[in-house]
């Protein structure tokens, strides 16, 4: 299996990668710094810890993974796939403008978690490095339904 790695992944580091995980970043990094006044997000914790490390982990390794994990073949460009991402980001965007206004409904909170996941889904499949892509499983299950136990 590491001998199937190395014939189609090399080492390398991804900027386009890094600036993707950069751009979901954006909205947590602004909430962490100006919280809105009704911010039920901050009680958005784990029914069990492990699935906390869980979802840690497996952020932490998809972000690795897709940054350093680079493939070998030449990419082609696989157009729905970007617009995808790029619609799904967008989403993820005006979820948290909609937040900041009050939308602290369940079901829309669970777009929090969604809008994300599709995105990091789609830069796994465009850049084709799908080791990421299970790590990728472990996070989004862990964050999705994190946030459906907390709030639907």
């Amino acid at each position: 299996m590491l001998y199937m790695l190395k014939k189609k992944y090399r080492i390398s580091f991804s900027w386009g990668c890094f600036l993707a995980f950069l751009l979901v970043m954006l909205p947590n990094l602004f909430w962490m710094g100006n919280p809105p006044a009704n911010d039920i997000l901050q009680n958005n914790n784990p029914p069990f810890a492990f699935i906390g490390v869980l979802q840690s982990a497996g952020q932490l390794l998809m972000v690795a993974l897709l940054c350093c994990l680079v493939s070998r073949k030449k990419l082609t460009s696989h157009r729905a796939f970007e617009y995808i991402a790029c619609a799904s980001l967008l989403g993820y965007y005006i979820s948290w403008i909609l937040y900041y206004f009050g939308n602290l409904d369940g079901p829309f909170l669970l777009l929090l978690a969604i809008f994300p996941v599709l995105f990091f889904l789609m830069v796994c499949i465009r850049v084709e490095n799908y080791p990421a892509i299970i790590a990728w499983s472990i996070f989004s299950v862990c964050h999705i339904g994190i946030t459906a136990f907390n709030f639907c």
